[in-house]
């Protein structure tokens, strides 16, 4: 049998590392912005991606997430 620790009982992994031991980001965007026509779906948005990071982008379909 196989035990399982409850999300809330496991220790956070992105707290775990000291920023200065992440090193550079492999990917930052900054500032950006996205319009379909008059509509502003995204404004000012920044994101810093390091080695060993798992980023998801979740929505329903069609919400422009790709």
């Amino acid at each position: 049998m196989t035990d399982v620790t409850p999300a809330a009982d496991r220790p956070d992994r992105a707290s775990a590392r000291p920023a200065a031991a992440l090193g550079a980001p492999l990917v930052v965007v900054q500032n950006v912005q996205k319009h379909y026509g008059d509509f502003q779906a995204l404004t000012d948005v920044d994101l810093t991606v390091h080695k060993g990071e798992v980023v998801v982008i979740i929505g329903p379909s069609g919400s422009g997430k790709s």
